[in-house]
């Protein structure tokens, strides 16, 4: 079992040690080098994804058993946009907002002809780790699911990002934004 944690920690620490050395273009400035190129990723990236992930999300899945708000006309198991899938259940139901809020879905609703999500926020994220460096960098925070606040409703157009929620055993759950959008 220690082993296993143990295995599981260097492969995180080495993964995220080869990202950094891959931000490194010559020996010299390494720090200066990493910033700069932390930066670009972050500019990018944070372009990319405001303009690709609420394009045109899309609701499919008719249902009419979720948590709902007043004036609520259509609910929906599942939400598409341009580059991802979002659902209303493990483990395509995590997502982060633009605020930096990390929130897990339980229904796709239509209110006004307006797009919104219905879920419930992670009120305490932390640090999964913290070398080489915080974890929070990268998006990745240990969450635990009876630390959920009260439902809420958010403007899809709110989203960041698709996350995933992985369970440790005895332990809070991982949450870590998916890379690929």
């Amino acid at each position: 079992m220690i082993q296993n944690c143990l295995v599981f920690w260097i492969n995180i620490v080495l993964f995220h040690l080869k990202i950094i050395l891959n931000m490194l273009r010559k020996s010299d400035k390494p720090l200066q080098q990493i910033i700069r190129r932390k930066v670009e990723i972050d500019v990018s990236l944070n372009k990319s994804r405001t303009h690709n992930i609420c394009t045109y999300p899309q609701f499919e899945k008719e249902h009419t058993g979720g948590p709902t708000v007043p004036g609520t006309i259509f609910q929906f198991g599942r939400g598409l946009f341009s580059n991802v899938t979002l659902k209303i259940n493990r483990p395509d139901n995590c997502c982060s907002l633009k605020d930096g809020s990390i929130v897990l879905i339980h229904n796709f609703i239509i209110r006004n002809n307006i797009k919104f999500i219905i879920g419930k926020k992670f009120n305490n994220c932390s640090d999964f780790y913290t070398k080489p460096c915080s974890s929070a960098d990268l998006n990745i925070y240990l969450v635990r699911l009876e630390d959920l606040g009260p439902l809420q409703s958010w403007n899809v157009e709110e989203i960041n990002s698709k996350h995933i929620l992985m369970n440790l055993r005895d332990q809070p759950c991982i949450t870590m934004p998916l890379v690929h959008i």
